[in-house]
């Protein structure tokens, strides 16, 4: 399915381009890429206009409404896990204690809405 293909995808600065090259590269999947990018909003009018297709983390969907693409899961799966951190015996900011507190509900509502309805 993407032994050969162009591919438009996130640069290096992204922690999922790592375990994308390392899965591609377990599979002995080889791909051209035309364009490394810096921000997901950027693949979706590249991929449209026919550059190349992609590989996005799952928080990366829904896709832009209206946009005419497809999402397909790959296999296999790769799962990271993504974590909060803060100094040990150090009490934040409350600016910093809200960001803190919005994240988390957030990550736990976006971990409930996947449950019920995947986002692909």
């Amino acid at each position: 399915m993407l032994d050969g293909r162009t591919m438009v995808l996130q640069d290096y600065a992204s922690g999922s381009r790592v375990l994308i090259d390392a899965a591609m590269q377990q599979q002995q999947i080889q791909v051209e890429v035309a364009q490394d990018i810096g921000h997901p909003a950027t693949l979706f009018p590249m991929v449209e206009a026919g550059i190349g297709i992609s590989i996005l983390p799952a928080l990366a969907l829904p896709l832009p409404a209206g946009r005419a693409l497809t999402v397909r899961r790959l296999y296999p799966e790769i799962n990271r896990s993504l974590m909060l951190i803060k100094r040990k015996n150090r009490s934040l900011t409350p600016a910093a204690e809200a960001i803190w507190q919005e994240v988390r509900q957030q990550a736990t509502l976006l971990a409930q809405q996947r449950a019920v309805r995947p986002a692909f």
